[in-house]
């Protein structure tokens, strides 16, 4: 048995009692000096670090280094399930008595806590993409909104911009050399500085001021350019405005839409097709994402600071893939109700693969189908609803069992 015990006696002294003998250290943190029954040693390092040296002084004055390990070359990586690696610089495994020296350093738990928190903000940033993708729902423009858009611009066409600095005179700019040459000529023979100042004024005089002429006319003409420019802006804006966006054109609202598909950048696969009925009725079928596709992992950070990772059960993958695909159809539908405020109603229905029992075969199946109108859409929070809920607020389709699961509907 060992038995090993420390009195301390004052600042950085201590009388070290052990089954060996009495000893006696002195030091501070980083440099300690000792001597007991082994012989006197002294021990140096950095703390916090894990880097040390200890060295025995002997009695003829020769001193016997300790090896010591600079763990500033280690790399500390997690991997996606929260397992710790440990390596030196050639990429081998360090060796226990190492390993567990390196475990008592700030840095390590620092890095530790670190990845710790990396791992688990990358596991709710996946969360945040897949199943709460409807968040990103896009607030919904309405035709006041439009209207005080067009009054906008409206105002800034008739406020035409004019360019309001004046043209240089030969009076300013002879003032102007006059001041440059009073700074530049200076002589011990005072009576001659004025002379000489107006000689500079009239020898400079006409570069100068065919100078700021042009400056002048070049600024002016690149102010009226801009000028011009968004007023031209304006005005291609109001003629959306006003033959597009407002009447709610057919085409225009098409190629919208074409538009923002090719502009979607989303975590999921999706495709979509769509039509637009002439009474502005737009009708949406999603081929969702699988429920495979979703991430399959849980995280919390433990009260220790370690993170956990668990596996998702069954119930709660299904609870997610609904969520996830019920805010698909906001999510959408807000972006193309935002195209023109003539599209009252959206329809949209959602698809997956599914094998049917009766030929063994992949088949599209609908899971659910809903009628959104621009009126009570407008009404919803996005940031705090539950889509799932927010489907009952609209007419629809959509039959989901008690553990989450949806099953074949007829969509609309």
């Amino acid at each position: 048995m060992r038995f090993q015990r420390r009195i301390s006696l004052g600042k950085g002294l201590r009388l070290n009692l052990s089954k060996s003998g009495v000893g006696l250290s002195v030091g501070i943190p980083g440099l300690r000096y000792s001597i007991g029954p082994r012989g006197a040693g002294m021990s140096v390092g950095i703390p916090g670090t894990g880097l040390s040296k200890r060295v025995s002084l002997s009695s003829n004055g020769h001193t016997t280094p300790v090896q010591i390990y600079d763990f500033s070359k280690v790399s500390i990586k997690m991997d996606e399930q929260g397992n710790i690696s440990v390596t030196d610089e050639h990429g081998c495994s360090l060796e226990e008595p190492l390993l567990r020296k390196l475990k008592r350093t700030d840095h390590y738990k620092e890095t530790i806590k670190a990845l710790n928190q990396d791992l688990f903000d990358k596991i709710e940033k996946e969360k945040e993409d897949f199943i709460e993708i409807y968040k990103g729902t896009p607030k919904i423009i309405s035709e006041n909104d439009w209207l005080a858009e067009l009054k906008r611009i409206e105002s800034e066409v008739s406020n035409k911009r004019y360019y309001l600095c004046n043209k240089p005179s030969e009076e300013e700019c002879r003032k102007e050399l006059l001041e440059d040459a009073t700074k530049k000529i200076h002589s011990i023979f005072f009576w001659t500085n004025a002379k000489k100042r107006q000689d500079y004024v009239n020898q400079n005089f006409s570069t100068y001021y065919s100078g700021q002429i042009s400056n002048y006319e070049t600024t002016k003409a690149f102010f009226e350019k801009e000028e011009a420019k968004r007023i031209n802006d304006l005005l291609n804006e109001r003629s959306v405005l006003t033959e597009k966006i407002l009447p709610g054109d057919p085409e225009f609202i098409l190629n919208s839409i074409d538009i923002l598909l090719q502009n979607f950048s989303l975590p999921i696969d999706f495709s979509i097709d769509y039509q637009l009925s002439p009474d502005k009725l737009l009708d949406i079928d999603i081929d969702l994402p699988e429920l495979e596709d979703l991430p399959d992992s849980k995280a919390s950070i433990l009260k220790s600071g370690k993170i956990s990772i668990k596996n998702k059960t069954q119930t709660e993958l299904k609870a997610e893939y609904a969520k996830c695909v019920c805010g698909l159809a906001f999510y959408f539908s807000g972006y193309f109700f935002n195209i023109s405020p003539k599209i009252s109603t959206i329809v949209v229905s959602g698809y997956t693969q599914r094998i049917e029992k009766k030929t063994g075969q992949m088949k599209d199946d609908y899971i659910f189908s809903i009628k959104i109108d621009r009126t009570t859409v407008e009404q919803l929070n996005f940031e705090i609803i539950d889509p799932i809920d927010a489907f009952n607020r609209f007419e629809h389709q959509l039959l989901l069992k008690a553990n989450f699961e949806m099953k074949t509907i007829t969509p609309f």
